[in-house]
């Protein structure tokens, strides 16, 4: 049994998971070989979508990861700071069971401890076989979940970076603050713009989204500039992806 066909195994589980929250099971990108980064974030949002909706999306392709601007630019920025020379990545969430914002927070120590187990063989489904498969959190959540299970994990845990939701935005600035003279040369040289829309094109076209709906999202990056917020969000990961390629940690 290939790797595909075991994760859509897990995927069985993970839905019966989400149900026992009374929540729906949001698909991810279903991964066919062992990838060199896993990346771990917290819990899908339903933006306001209805259950019904979310079910029919569901039904037509629709998968995490693709549903909001910040979606994009971590996508973007994984593909062009991080992965190197036909390097390979995953996304997913410690839960799995897609929310409205202001569900998140009640339980969610609770949700995440009952997530944690599928969470290891998931990450030791995509890891590669020699271990070196790199682990990084996306958040602060995320990271407390993965210190609870990393010895358990057949992957190198590197540390967290700083999740992208607009609720962490204060600390976009940070790495501008720690670096100025960085974050200038890189806001120079960044063609963020052109370059964001044709990693988005692909990302949708990985993802198995076309039709209207890769033409609404790509609309969401297109539509406008990158703003400076963006801009300082797309420097720390900048940053940060480049101390993982030269086989350094972040923090925990």
């Amino acid at each position: 049994m290939g790797l595909a066909d075991r994760y859509q195994e897990l995927e069985v589980r993970f839905s019966e998971k989400a149900s026992e929250w009374k929540r729906t099971y949001l698909p991810y990108r279903t991964p066919t070989k062992p990838v060199d980064y896993i990346l771990v974030c917290m819990e899908p949002s339903s933006h306001g979508v209805s259950s019904d909706a979310s079910a029919a999306a569901i039904r037509s392709g629709f998968r995490n990861f693709s549903l909001s601007r910040e979606d994009f630019i971590l996508h973007h920025c994984v593909r062009v700071y991080l992965c190197q020379g036909g390097e390979t990545y995953f996304l997913t969430d410690v839960d799995k069971g897609m929310m409205k914002v202001e569900e998140a927070c009640p339980q969610r120590a609770r949700r995440y401890e009952t997530w944690r187990d599928l969470l290891v063989e998931e990450i030791n489904l995509g890891a590669r076989p020699d271990g070196e498969t790199a682990v990084v959190a996306i958040g602060v959540d995320p990271a407390e979940q993965i210190e609870q299970i990393h010895e358990h994990l057949r992957a190198r845990y590197v540390g967290r970076t700083l999740h992208y939701s607009r609720t962490g935005m204060a600390h976009r600035q940070n790495a501008k603050y720690q670096d100025p003279g960085g974050y200038d040369s890189f806001r120079t040289g960044l063609d963020g713009h052109a370059y964001l829309t044709k990693t988005t094109t692909d990302t949708l076209s990985e993802l198995g989204i076309n039709g209207q709906s890769a033409t609404d999202r790509l609309s969401l990056v297109s539509a406008r500039q990158l703003s400076e917020c963006e801009r300082m969000l797309m420097f720390t990961y900048f940053r940060d992806f480049a101390t993982i390629r030269s086989g350094g940690s972040l923090r925990r």
